[in-house]
């Protein structure tokens, strides 16, 4: 599958990969920073944003679309850097493609299976309720993105969470809305999407690994300390204060300057 990005900067190559229901547009200004000492290409996932859509959202056929680009663009050993979904892409390809990694940067997710049960989603909601929310909305009777806005806050009201999804919402040219997200495929491989690694599953690799935690986030938690090192033996783990899920909104000034450090102390940028 050929999918959409955005490229900025020179030097060693890194990719950005996005979590569920976000884009390439949500790391532009993480990008452009990161474009100071890399050449970056942020990707817009299958289900997402530009990208093409498609009934198949598995870890395989992820990865496979980041094989792809990869060998699409001439890109050699690059760094992979990916938020929640997106980090669980970035560890499945390490585990695949070792000597196709230099590094990995995988932000709030761990390795392990999550279960919708748990409290680790949002904090607010389920997914299954989140895509069902949305596939429910009555986008042929909005008129403007604000009503869209009153709508979803009869079922989603932290304005941050609600923001985050809107930015999903698209103007139709023959007149009305549409998703950019391919809600049907996501809400049917929601199983997929919170499914782990296991450790037969990772090729043996000397890839350095940075994982990275949100304080106020469970996402990672006291297993998965334990759990990390066991799967990525070159890892390290730290945590970022004052942050939740999405720590490259919430701060990112300290996870550009935490990811930055580590690259720069495994020289792997000027």
């Amino acid at each position: 599958m050929k999918l959409f990005y955005r490229e900025t900067g020179s030097g060693c190559p890194l990719i950005i990969l996005h979590g569920l229901y976000g884009s390439s547009d949500n790391w532009a200004t993480f990008a452009r920073h990161l474009g100071e000492f890399f050449n970056v290409y942020t990707l817009d996932q299958r289900n997402h944003g530009k990208s093409p859509h498609d009934d198949i959202h598995t870890y395989q056929a992820l990865c496979d679309d980041l094989e792809e680009f990869i060998t699409d663009h001439s890109i050699e050993n690059p760094v992979l850097i990916g938020h929640s979904m997106g980090g669980k892409v970035v560890m499945n390809f390490a585990a695949r493609y070792p000597e196709k990694t230099r590094a990995i940067v995988v932000i709030d997710i761990s390795p392990k299976s999550y279960s919708e049960n748990s409290e680790n989603t949002t904090r607010f909601l389920k997914h299954s309720d989140i895509t069902r929310i949305l596939a429910d909305l009555p986008l042929e009777k909005f008129n403007t993105r604000e009503d869209a806005d009153r709508e979803l806050s009869k079922y989603i009201r932290p304005d941050r969470i609600r923001q985050f999804l809107l930015k999903n919402l698209i103007r139709k040219n023959s007149g009305g809305f549409d998703w950019k997200i391919n809600i049907d495929a996501l809400r049917n491989n929601l199983d997929n999407i919170f499914s782990g690694l296991e450790k037969n599953m990772i090729k043996p690799g000397n890839y350095p690994a940075l994982f990275v935690k949100g304080s106020m986030s469970d996402y990672i938690n006291k297993e998965d300390f334990i759990l990390i090192p066991e799967l990525f033996p070159n890892s390290v783990i730290r945590t970022i204060e004052g942050a939740g899920h999405w720590i490259h909104a919430e701060q990112p000034e300290e996870l550009f300057a935490l990811i930055l450090e580590f690259l720069k102390k495994n020289q792997l940028c000027n």
